[in-house]
């Protein structure tokens, strides 16, 4: 996938994937729009940039952030995708939510407690 973001292009086939998440909507969500599955994973570009691309049905915040031109139907339900810069801070603090300590410190130094 690609998208422009502020001026620069975003390529999920050029950059690195740092890692993987996913889930099902909450049961809100789901009782309005059937079963909302949604993934998103965090890159880093050649130029060490940062960002998520993420993907979801219609109920999750990725399809509310996709544009019309990324959104079409698969098995009967709404889905889009969209990519999201991500500042270096907000790439850490992700990195340090989801990923294990070998990728953070592939990245960032960490100090001992």
């Amino acid at each position: 996938m690609k998208a422009i973001v502020d001026g620069l292009r975003y390529d999920t086939e050029r950059a690195d994937e740092i890692g993987r998440i996913g889930g099902q909507a909450v049961a809100s969500d789901v009782e309005h729009h059937g079963p909302s599955v949604w993934s998103e994973a965090l890159y880093m570009t050649p130029a060490g940039r940062f960002f998520l691309s993420g993907y979801g049905a219609k109920g999750t915040r990725w399809f509310r952030q996709s544009a019309p031109e990324n959104r079409n139907t698969q098995g009967g339900q709404e889905v889009g995708w969209a990519i999201r810069a991500l500042e270096e801070d907000h790439a850490q603090a992700w990195v340090e939510k989801y990923c294990s300590v070998d990728v953070y410190e592939q990245l960032w130094d960490a100090e001992d407690a």
